[in-house]
């Protein structure tokens, strides 16, 4: 990724220190004064931001607003958002147990107690105990990682077990790609 800061000055300076700090995975920053061209570039091609910062508080808001713009971007990517939802998300109060539940039916369109039920074999790793309470369910989920999206498969591929679906979110991690074809089928 190449990130373009056409500013003079040393506040540039500071921010590029900044975003250095925070984007380990971050090719290269350039600054520029105003109005300058990179060779290659067009004057407008890769700006960010483009002014002068005056005080404190704006450069603290335009850092800010870059980290949450790069890791938006890095989490689309990733595949950790479908359908401008955010699925990749860790259970660990009713509310987001709750929440989960909204997404996958969103995006599945399944029963309620169809998604009740997938989440507990994605959080339970496919054996579902017959007594258990949702707190339980709710602290064990705590410490799984693709719960939802190992949930949503499950959904719409209802004869794979637990182990295929493991492979299948390995093979391809990003479920929209996984999904879709399928999904597009049964509506």
């Amino acid at each position: 990724m190449v990130l373009i800061i056409r500013d003079s000055g040393e506040s540039a300076k500071d921010i590029i220190k900044i975003i250095n700090l925070q984007f380990k995975n971050l090719y290269s920053i350039k600054v520029a004064q105003k109005g300058k061209k990179f060779k290659g570039n067009k004057e407008t091609d890769d700006v960010i931001f483009e002014g002068d910062w005056k005080d404190h508080f704006q450069r603290l808001l335009f850092i800010r607003s870059l980290l949450v713009q790069l890791s938006t971007g890095s989490f689309v990517l990733s595949g950790k958002v479908y359908k401008n939802k955010m699925i990749d998300l860790r259970i660990t109060n009713k509310k987001l147990f709750l929440r989960a539940i909204r997404i996958i039916n969103h995006i599945t369109k399944k029963d309620e107690n169809d998604i009740k039920e997938a989440l507990l074999r994605s959080i339970y790793e496919g054996d579902v105990p017959s007594q258990n309470n949702l707190e339980d369910t709710i602290a064990l989920s705590a410490g799984r990682e693709n719960i939802v999206p190992m949930a949503i498969p499950s959904l719409v591929y209802p004869g794979k077990n637990i182990e295929e679906l493991r492979l299948m979110l390995r093979n391809e991690p990003i479920v929209r790609k996984l999904v879709i074809e399928e999904l597009s089928n049964l509506k």
